[in-house]
C-alpha cells in the first residue's frame, strides 16, 4: 500500500467510526499524539481500544466526523472535522498527520497546527 492509500483507510475508520479500516496498517509499535493531550499513546493495542471507545461513544451522539483528505509538505494527511448536529456548539476541526514506514502508519499526530486552513485540502473524502 502506498502512504495515500494508508491514510485514506485511515480516513474511512474515521469516516465510518469502524476502528476494522486501520487495524491491519497500523505498526504494532504505534504511537499516537493530540496537540490536546500531553500523554502519548505508546502501542497499536493501546490507542485501538481508546479509538473504539471514542467511535462508540459518537455513534450515540449528535456529532458528525467527516475526514476530508489532504497533502502537508507533499504527504498525504486528513482534515478532520467534528460537527454538532444538535447545534450547541461549534464544529470542531483538526488535522492529522501520519508518519509512515515499511508499509505501515508508524504514528499519528492530532494537531491544531498546523490548521486545516495550512494544508491542500482534496476533494476526497473517503467512505
Amino acid at each position: 500500500m502506498t502512504n495515500k492509500d494508508l491514510a485514506t483507510e485511515y480516513a474511512k475508520a474515521f469516516n465510518n467510526l469502524d476502528i476494522a479500516y486501520i487495524e491491519e496498517h497500523l505498526a504494532e509499535d504505534f504511537k499516537y499524539t493530540s496537540q490536546k493531550v500531553f500523554s502519548q499513546m505508546e502501542s497499536k493495542a493501546e490507542y485501538l481500544d481508546y479509538l473504539k471507545g471514542k467511535f462508540s461513544t459518537l455513534k450515540k451522539s449528535q456529532t458528525k466526523l467527516i475526514a476530508r483528505m489532504g497533502l502537508f509538505r507533499g504527504e498525504s494527511c486528513f482534515a478532520l472535522y467534528q460537527i454538532d448536529l444538535s447545534k450547541k456548539s461549534k464544529t470542531e476541526t483538526a488535522t492529522l498527520l501520519m508518519e509512515y514506514e515499511n508499509g505501515k502508519i508508524k504514528s499519528a499526530c492530532m494537531c491544531m497546527i498546523p490548521s486545516i486552513s495550512e494544508i491542500e485540502l482534496l476533494d476526497e473524502l473517503p467512505c
